[in-house]
């Protein structure tokens, strides 16, 4: 019966597919980084940017669009090195998120770039590989909680039943600014994470920048956080849409964020 479901589940998703021709990791062309060292690391549904000499992804890419998986419970299993596709010494390991520095006195979650909540639309197989570390950040808990966790809320009731949102997310570093780090000077804190989500029917996008930090923060704050496309790219060094239109990238779109 685990087959046949399966197997079901696999003719859904091709549907599915082939109804939005569209469906592709990348509508709008692969991000590109000034920095080099990024390794593409592609699952069945997201892809990472990973930069191994700080053990995180500088962009992770997924879509999102309503399939009955929508119901699917969230997936309660460890997360895990990503030693398949990468060698041992890139992989990032748990135990890094137990040793929190002493003068950070807050909790420190393993944070979702590709959430669960999102992936599991791709059934439970795709479910599970949001847990590799490649796609994990840390992400203090007021924030990964509440503000990030609405914000990915907004996403998927911004797509709705019929459309396709497709995201790029990641981590933030503001120059001059002192960064902490779990372990031995293993995986770097971000200062702030970053979300550009787009549709393509007609080109519409939205971007934030979101601070990471210990004040517990709701969905009512996002719209303080919208931020151009041109803004986050500034920040991050990365030309994350390559492919949309200068218009759309240099204007915050506040005129979007009230629809659904």
């Amino acid at each position: 019966m685990g087959i046949l479901r399966d197997v079901l589940f696999f003719l859904i998703v091709v549907l599915t597919f082939a109804h939005d021709a569209g469906f592709e990791f990348h509508p709008w062309k692969r991000p590109r980084a000034k920095k080099s060292g990024l390794k593409v690391v592609t699952y069945q549904a997201f892809e990472c940017g990973y930069l191994p000499q700080v053990k995180l992804s500088l962009w992770v890419a997924y879509c999102y669009f309503w399939t009955p998986n929508a119901s699917l419970p969230r997936y309660k299993g460890r997360f895990m090195p990503d030693t398949i596709r990468l060698r041992k010494s890139e992989a990032g390991f748990p135990a890094c998120y137990d040793s929190i520095p002493v003068f950070i006195r807050y909790k420190i979650d393993k944070g979702h770039l590709a959430p669960d909540a999102a992936i599991k639309v791709f059934g439970r197989a795709a479910q599970k590989e949001t847990y590799f570390l490649t796609n994990i950040i840390p992400q203090f808990a007021n924030t990964n909680r509440f503000i990030w966790s609405a914000l990915e809320d907004k996403i998927r009731r911004w797509a709705g039943r019929n459309d396709t949102v497709w995201v790029v997310v990641g981590p933030l570093f503001y120059p001059n600014h002192d960064t902490f780090w779990l372990g031995t000077h293993n995986i770097p804190i971000p200062h702030a994470t970053y979300c550009v989500a787009g549709r393509r029917r007609p080109p519409e996008v939205l971007a934030f920048i979101v601070p990471n930090d210990s004040i517990r923060r709701t969905g009512r704050d996002l719209p303080k956080f919208l931020v151009s496309v041109d803004s986050v790219e500034k920040l991050t060094a990365l030309d994350l849409f390559p492919g949309l239109p200068e218009s759309l990238e240099r204007t915050a779109r506040f005129d979007l964020w009230g629809r659904r």
